[in-house]
């Protein structure tokens, strides 16, 4: 899970955003976009980096709040319901939010991959014991 996230008001016109994105540089490889949140920190919605680029500049972030929303997991979900939830949105990312719906990382397809190996490799040492 990363915990470096991008975040946007409702209210943030679309051409800020992007110049926070330019600015965070190489901070933002491997994200897929923005987290959009409301007053209060709340996920709302996850807008993608062509959505951002393609949109008009003046414009502000819920203007691009769209479905299909993001899909959540919590921070103490264990790995095979991150999995399951991962697999089934089809997405390349799924955000993690705390009790409050605040998001507090996001897991990427690499991160499940890892862990994955991680505990193959955990089962693999477990059986050669």
């Amino acid at each position: 899970m990363t915990t470096t996230l991008l975040l946007a008001r409702r209210d943030e016109r679309v051409e800020r955003v992007r110049r926070r994105v330019a600015d965070a540089g190489r901070r933002v490889r491997g994200m897929d976009g923005v987290l959009v949140v409301d007053g209060d920190g709340r996920l709302v919605d996850d807008v993608s980096f062509l959505d951002l680029l393609t949109a008009p500049p003046t414009g502000v972030m819920a203007d691009l709040v769209a479905r299909p929303y993001p899909v959540t997991v919590r921070p103490d979900d264990d790995l095979a319901s991150v999995v399951r939830t991962f697999v089934d949105s089809r997405g390349t990312s799924v955000v993690v939010v705390d009790g409050e719906g605040r998001p507090v990382g996001c897991i990427l397809a690499d991160d499940v991959i890892d862990a994955l190996l991680g505990d193959a490799r955990g089962d693999a040492d477990r059986r050669a014991s």
